[in-house]
Order: structure tokens, then sequence, then C-alpha cells
């Protein structure tokens, strides 16, 4: 494993573009395609901006810490917040026919990485967002 970057970054709502940003210069060095790349950084501007609406309750004054990690076969983006704990079991995405104005961020994170797992820590969540470089997740 080696660590791309860490950043702790404070949980303003423009504080996303500034992920994003980071996200695409990362994803630069790899061999992803130009729509792989939107949907990535997609994924990851949803997260953040679930981060600030749920677990931070906007509150602007809390930090965000997003790394990417690389592994040989796969690229882990993870999310760490000290917000409100939400139960696990509870973050699911919406149905498509539910849609209302917003809240199909975790479908979207979902239907983009090939996987998406949740930790529950002591203060805060770790979120880790993995994407295959093949796009196969049996490709270990």
């Amino acid at each position: 494993m080696e660590k791309i970057f860490e950043l702790k970054i404070a949980a303003y709502y423009k504080n996303i573009k500034i992920i994003k940003n980071l996200t695409e210069a990362t994803l630069d060095l790899f061999e992803f395609d130009s729509n792989t790349n939107y949907m990535l950084k997609l994924a990851v501007a949803e997260a953040s901006a679930n981060i600030i609406e749920h677990a931070y309750k906007k509150e602007v004054d809390k930090d965000i810490i997003y790394t990417i990690e690389q592994y040989d076969d796969k690229l882990v983006f993870i999310f760490r917040d000290f917000g409100i704990k939400t139960d696990i079991k509870d973050i699911k995405s919406r149905e498509l026919e539910e849609y209302e104005e917003n809240g199909l961020g975790v479908f979207l994170i979902t239907s983009i990485m090939d996987d998406v797992n949740y930790f529950q820590l002591e203060d805060g969540t770790r979120l880790e967002l993995t994407k295959y470089f093949s796009g196969d997740v049996n490709n270990e």
C-alpha cells in the first residue's frame, strides 16, 4: 500500500471543489477513462457532501480527513469524520422511484464504486470507497 496523500480540510461545502480537484489530479496518474474519472469525482463529492450534511449537520467548525491509498489492483478513497454516529445498517440508498429533491448520494456512490465500507469509530466514521483498476472486483 502506498498513501498518495492525506488532506485535513474544514467541512465547508465550498471545499468539496478542493477534494474533487485533488482527486482529479490523482486520477490523472492512472489509466481510468475520462468517464470513470468523472464518476469517481462525483462519488467523492457525494461522500463529502454527505459528511457535511449528515455527520456534521452543516456545522463548519469540523474537519474531514481525506486520503487516497494505492494498492497493486485498486485505489481506496478514505473519508474520516468526527461527527454524529449513524447506525451503519441505516445507511442505504433510496429507490429511484422515491427520488425527491436530493437523497441519491448513497445510490450514486454504491453504483460507481466497486466496494463501499463504513466503519464506526469511537468518535465518528471511516468510509472506504474502493475502485479496482480493471473494474473487476474479483481481480485480487
